[in-house]
């Protein structure tokens, strides 16, 4: 018989070890202790970015959540202040926007980019708070991060960093805009999932005009959900309607002619929105006739949220008190936003409610323990159709990366929702 010592597996004393430093990090979270948590056996050198942007000051140990840096799917990079400054649409952003911010924020300006299949290079901008600065914040700070879901109803950590799924599933629209069926999907096993293929081939034509199925109504109308400080997802489609119109794909010859995109980023923490604000402002400068609207809004399965959501619908009216009874977005993205699954019903409703007939919502994320199966066991419940799938093969990181990457935590996987009837609440 084996002893009780020997059945203690070496995956055990790592999994043990593993959440001793993570409260170890989070200690130091909490009291701004300049020390680091213990050094583990298995240390090793780790980046300092955490948000897959340059210059981040994020430190920890390889287990740490945050250390894994992401896929990469955008080029993002830290624009020095000279660098930010010299830019039109900083200056013109700056002296004129009235986006209300505490004075002790400090930001940096994100140069986000894409490059296509044939080297056509998307750009835009974002603001951001410094990581250094989260380090820098007082107890009190902190304390409030803590008690942001007793403040604003919802939690911070849309205002701790730029998640991964945001970068991601904005790669991922980027590619099927200018990639097209170029595009290749796979399961984790590597294997071509021909449904992801389909979805990425009506997204392009939805997004393109270019669609052939005359009951295929080209997306004008997006609505981002949960965007989080910088409203990532959003403003990549954004940045992919108004860039090099001189050097169009042949795909997008008819962009001239689509129909103007009207973005609404919302977020239930108002600090978000108050960056949100920012970011639209300067996306704004680039083009007269992109609308950008920045909005509060919680998920609310009662009738409140019902009424959050017809004001919402509003926003694409030119009359505010116009009656609307269902959804009119016909494109809905969210990012990481299943995992607190106390929001479930609430996020489902408001997806429901926002939603055009035929529309889409596109939900990526990792998959957090049980959040995702539950989130889709709950659409499943509503009579609604979902699956989650991932976006890439990812045994390189499983091999490179086997204490920092977690695809539990990490890989997103992308859930499609299509809504198919009218609802009235």
């Amino acid at each position: 018989m084996k002893s009780q010592a020997a059945a203690v597996t070496e995956p055990d004393v790592e999994r043990k070890e593993r959440v001793k430093l993570r409260w170890a990090l989070l200690r130091q979270a909490l009291l701004g202790s300049a020390s680091s948590p213990p050094a583990s056996s298995h240390d090793e050198s780790i980046p300092t970015d955490a948000t897959g942007v340059n210059g981040g000051a994020i430190t920890g140990t390889e287990y740490s959540m945050n250390s894994f840096q992401g896929f990469g799917v955008l080029d993002r990079r830290i624009l020095s202040d000279k660098e930010a400054t010299a830019q039109l649409w900083y200056q013109k952003t700056f002296n004129g926007c009235t986006a209300n911010t505490k004075n002790t924020d400090e930001w940096s300006i994100v140069h986000n980019s894409y490059t296509t299949n044939k080297g056509k290079k998307i750009t835009f901008p974002t603001r951001e708070v410094k990581q250094s600065q989260q380090s820098q914040s007082t107890i009190q700070d902190r304390v409030e991060a803590l008690l942001s879901h007793r403040t604003h109803g919802v939690d911070n950590t849309g205002n701790v960093r730029v998640w991964d799924a945001e970068a991601t599933l904005a790669g991922f629209l980027l590619s099927v805009v200018f990639n097209g069926t170029d595009t290749v999907g796979c399961n984790g096993n590597g294997v071509d999932n021909t449904n992801l293929s389909s979805l990425k081939d009506n997204l392009h034509s939805m997004l393109t005009n270019t669609g052939t199925n005359e009951k295929e109504e080209t997306i004008k109308n997006i609505l981002e959900l949960g965007a989080g400080q910088a409203g990532l997802a959003g403003l990549s489609l954004a940045a992919a309607f108004i860039s090099d119109n001189d050097e169009r794909d042949n795909r997008l010859e008819d962009r001239a002619n689509m129909n103007p995109l009207h973005l609404v980023l919302t977020d239930g923490h108002p600090k978000c929105v108050s960056n949100n604000t920012v970011c639209a402002e300067m996306m704004k400068q680039a083009s007269n006739s992109l609308k950008i609207d920045t909005s509060l809004l919680l998920w609310d399965s009662s009738q409140s949220g019902a009424e959050a959501c017809r004001q919402l619908n509003r926003l694409l009216t030119n009359n505010p008190v116009e009656s609307v009874e269902d959804g009119q977005y016909q494109l809905c993205l969210a990012s990481d936003c299943v995992h607190f699954q106390e929001f479930h019903d609430g996020l489902l409703l408001t997806i429901a409610r926002a939603l055009a007939v035929n529309g889409v919502a596109l939900l990526c994320q990792p998959r957090r323990g049980t959040s995702l199966d539950n989130f889709r066991t709950l659409v499943n419940e509503l009579n609604a159709s979902g699956n989650g799938k991932p976006l890439f093969e990812v045994h390189l990181f499983d091999d490179f990366y086997p204490k920092r990457y977690d695809p539990n935590w990490h890989r997103p996987l992308l859930l499609a929702l299509k809504k198919l009837v009218v609802i009235f609440n």
